[in-house]
């Protein structure tokens, strides 16, 4: 596999020749189709796997926080004396449809699976 130095370097080099070529040069056109490729591989490229350890820690225990602080944000529930349904404490709007907004009002999905990509990334190497 190519490292992202080389494809970045790559790409630098085909961007500069096809800024001084004329549009309508004949040869631009490969040129563009190979930085279309670049640009996909540049986009499949998993650059928390070419990281330092130490670095991918940080961001870990960031996350962490980040999430605890998410989940923090939620209200409180109580059991309807009669419903047994989940209210807000003086309200009449579901807890869990009020718990879902602010989930994602704080991106807590995303979160999630930023953390279980990095622990992945961090297990496997």
């Amino acid at each position: 596999m190519t490292s992202l130095d080389d494809l970045l370097a790559e790409m630098n080099a085909i961007s500069r020749a096809l800024d001084s070529l004329d549009e309508s040069d004949p040869e631009r056109e490969p040129m563009v189709a190979k930085q279309a490729e670049i640009r996909a591989l540049l986009r499949s490229f998993d650059y928390d796997l070419h990281r330092p350890r130490a670095e991918v820690e940080a961001e870990l225990k960031h996350l962490y926080a980040q999430l605890k602080a998410a989940k923090g944000d939620r209200i409180r529930t109580i059991k309807g004396r009669f419903t047994g349904a989940d209210l807000a404490v003086g309200g009449r709007i579901p807890a869990t449809d009020i718990n879902d907004r602010i989930d994602a009002n704080n991106r807590l999905a995303e979160i999630e699976d930023r953390i279980g990509h990095l622990e992945r990334v961090l297990a496997d190497g």
